[in-house]
């Protein structure tokens, strides 16, 4: 939807985060306000990379992908909550939405860079596949925090987060 903004300045802010190109487009006089406003949005979207990417060696996701089994581990509430309406969103699509394809994701990128062959990718995929359906985690539904029983599923919750 276009917004109209007759002599009105429009300014553009520009920040990576997530493996994405984010850019902000704020209709605001003051160019001061225009700049807290945009570094406001763009620490959040910071503190949420922080949070729940996989690539980032101390993040609530990348602590749970190492979990060991019989290990129980404290979440930040927002990675917590977003774990649930994770859970609620694979319930609801019968699995067509899932956060815990890490893995797949990897041997899929393997293979685009030609690291894996047709076969091999195959092969793995299925490794990978059998190893989420036997993997054991449970989030608990009142305090912010997740129990591993047996490994085997890596989270990315890049499709939600």
């Amino acid at each position: 939807m276009q917004v109209q903004t007759p002599n009105r300045p429009v300014h553009t802010f520009e920040h990576q985060a997530m493996a994405t190109q984010f850019v902000l487009k704020l209709v605001e006089d003051d160019m001061e306000q225009a700049h807290w406003i945009a570094g406001q949005c763009f620490r959040r979207l910071d503190d949420l990379e922080r949070t729940l990417s996989r690539f980032v060696p101390d993040s609530d996701v990348s602590r749970i992908n190492r979990m060991k089994a019989g290990t129980t581990l404290p979440l930040d509430y927002e990675t917590w909550e977003l774990m649930k309406l994770a859970i609620s969103l694979q319930q609801l699509t019968h699995n067509a939405f899932n956060v815990g394809v890490a893995e797949h994701m990897n041997i899929f990128r393997a293979a685009k860079q030609g690291i894996l062959n047709a076969f091999e990718m195959n092969n793995a995929l299925a490794r990978a596949q059998r190893e989420k359906e036997e993997a054991r985690f449970f989030l608990d539904p009142v305090h912010p925090k997740i129990h591993c029983e047996k490994t085997g599923m890596q989270f990315d919750m890049g499709g939600i987060g």
